[in-house]
């Protein structure tokens, strides 16, 4: 930037840098995904992922926190579990997978769903759940955040948030086009609207 090369931030954006970025809905994402269960009876819905935060978690976590309040749900401390991470790697996700699952199925009142920061902490959820005897959807519905590949291949079938990823590459394109040919024109913060990809991953619980 001293250099004065056009940047644009694809996936990113930081308050210190003041430049052109293109970002997903995240905070958007995980409220739509609280309605989403809300409207298949849920009202004890828990949040999974691990710390330290980057800019994508910390906006999910202010979207789960959003979206309790909005829906009236209560926001209890317990069915947030943010580990941290210290050697990194899935044998660390899935042993927090397993710690997480058993903490809150040993509770009177355990979250019926959860939604994950990410996909890699679903199917982790997924595959743990099972090892331990737990039924998802039947006992625990479980959304993940981002669609990749490997959610169609899990069991149950994963559902989660998309983002537009080639619109998002495609506008990031444009912007930098467009910032070589007017290096001077106004700063644009691009926020992409996300969906939910329903599979087989969440149920329909009864009041």
């Amino acid at each position: 930037m001293k250099e004065k090369i056009p940047i644009v931030f694809l996936n990113y954006r930081s308050e210190k840098v003041s430049c052109d970025y293109v970002m997903p809905d995240n905070k958007g994402g995980i409220i739509k995904a609280i309605g989403y269960l809300y409207n298949k009876g849920h009202r004890k819905i828990s949040l999974f992922g691990m710390k330290p935060l980057g800019i994508h978690q910390k906006e999910r976590l202010e979207g789960y926190i959003e979206g309790l309040k909005i829906f009236g749900l209560e926001i209890k401390e317990e069915y947030i579990n943010l580990p941290e991470r210290k050697i990194g790697g899935t044998e660390e996700i899935n042993e927090y997978a397993r710690q997480t699952l058993k903490n809150w199925f040993s509770m009177k009142e355990r979250p019926t769903a959860v939604i994950t920061f990410g996909d890699i902490y679903a199917l982790s959820l997924i595959g743990e759940s099972a090892k331990i005897g737990i039924k998802v959807p039947d006992e625990l519905s479980i959304i993940g955040f981002d669609n990749i590949i490997n959610c169609l291949y899990s069991n149950p079938t994963l559902t989660s948030i998309e983002q537009p990823l080639e619109e998002m590459g495609k506008k990031a394109v444009e912007l930098l086009i467009e910032r070589i040919k007017n290096p001077d024109k106004k700063i644009e913060k691009i926020i992409f609207d996300v969906e939910i990809i329903e599979r087989e991953s969440v149920k329909e619980v009864r009041l």
